[in-house]
């Protein structure tokens, strides 16, 4: 479902609009605005694969049909929407090989996607997070052996890490994290 407050504030809400209600579809969401109009990213958890869907109209109340992002077995879990340098990013994990992703929509309105790309090996899902910083997509997932957090396949610290989050503070990449060891 898809719901916009009818104010500033959040105070008031519309009804619920369903998106997709083909089988059990809508696990792990996220949102962006794609070209003045609602997209989701989420997984469909009946054929095991990744979907994207966006509004047709700004309020959310009228839909595309959803499109197939990715059909590998389990791929969708843990998705991140983010844009950067004017280009829609999706980042998500691969629940069968424990493998972190990101795509790039092929076009404005996100009605199709390029090739995958490799972020992480032995990545932990549902844990990715993207930001654009100085106009590259940046992506931070946990290691799946150790629990660390990982800056596009990099190691950001030596310890075993709760909840990550990535942004872009002052042109630098910020990452928050829980440390399990304290």
């Amino acid at each position: 479902y898809y719901v916009t407050a009818t104010d500033a504030q959040g105070s008031d809400w519309e009804s619920p609009v369903l998106v997709d209600a083909v089988n059990d579809v809508g696990l792990h969401p996220s949102l962006a605005e794609v070209a003045g109009s609602p997209g989701i990213a989420y997984y469909d958890e009946t054929n095991k694969q990744l979907m994207f869907c966006r509004a047709l109209v700004a309020d959310g109340t009228s839909w595309a049909s959803p499109l197939i992002v990715d059909t590998d077995t389990w791929c969708g879990r843990g998705t991140a929407l983010t844009w950067s340098d004017g280009e829609l990013w999706l980042g998500y994990c691969d629940w069968d090989d424990s493998r972190a992703w990101r795509i790039r929509a092929g076009n404005a309105l996100a009605s199709y996607w390029t090739d995958r790309q490799l972020i992480r090996q032995k990545a932990e899902w549902p844990h990715i997070h993207m930001a654009d910083v100085n106009g590259r997509v940046e992506a931070l997932t946990k290691d799946l052996l150790n629990g660390r957090p990982v800056c596009n396949g990099d190691a950001y610290t030596q310890q075993t890490a709760g909840p990550v989050a990535i942004a872009d503070i002052d042109g630098q990449v910020g990452i928050v994290f829980q440390d399990y060891a304290t």
